[in-house]
């Protein structure tokens, strides 16, 4: 087999990077590469914001293989696979045949929204949040959770 056929035909080049270099974690190998970047990619726009900055900027690369496909938000430069943590990504940004949209709850703020309110940083949301001061859902952070905040922040100013 020669050289220059293994490397146009992605196929029998995975095939040999699995066979000659196997799988390791401590180095990239040819088969690794061609998984995670495949050569031939249709790109398309996801109907779900990014699960960090919560803007609808999340593009979704599909590759010729149908087993892999790559994530990637052109705003916070979030990235993901298809693989990652147990197909969660691949659930969510999978087309449906029907989208439901449900009205906004203007409840939920999004991070900036909750963060003018309160005159504190998206950090300090974010922060309130994973220590359980402000009820989050999606990205979102709850109106009510948010003032309180905003109030004890104003006492202790």
């Amino acid at each position: 087999m020669a050289l220059p056929k293994v490397a146009n035909d992605k196929a029998q080049a995975v095939a040999l990077g699995d066979a000659v270099l196997g799988r390791s974690d401590t180095y990239w190998s040819l088969a690794d590469a061609a998984r995670r970047w495949p050569s031939h990619v249709h790109r398309r726009w996801a109907d779900v914001p990014c699960p960090k900055c919560d803007l609808k900027v999340v593009e979704v690369l599909e590759s010729t293989q149908a087993d892999l496909m790559r994530y990637r938000c052109s705003s916070c430069e979030w990235t993901a696979d298809s693989v990652d943590d147990d197909g969660l990504w691949l659930d969510l940004f999978t087309l449906g045949e029907e989208v439901e949209v449900r009205p906004h709850d203007p409840r939920w703020l999004t991070r900036p929204e909750a963060a003018r309110l309160a005159r504190a940083t998206p950090a300090t949301v974010m922060r309130w949040a994973e220590r359980s001061m402000v009820r989050s859902q999606l990205g979102r952070y709850w109106r009510d959770d948010v003032v309180v905040m905003a109030e004890r922040r104003a006492a202790t100013a």
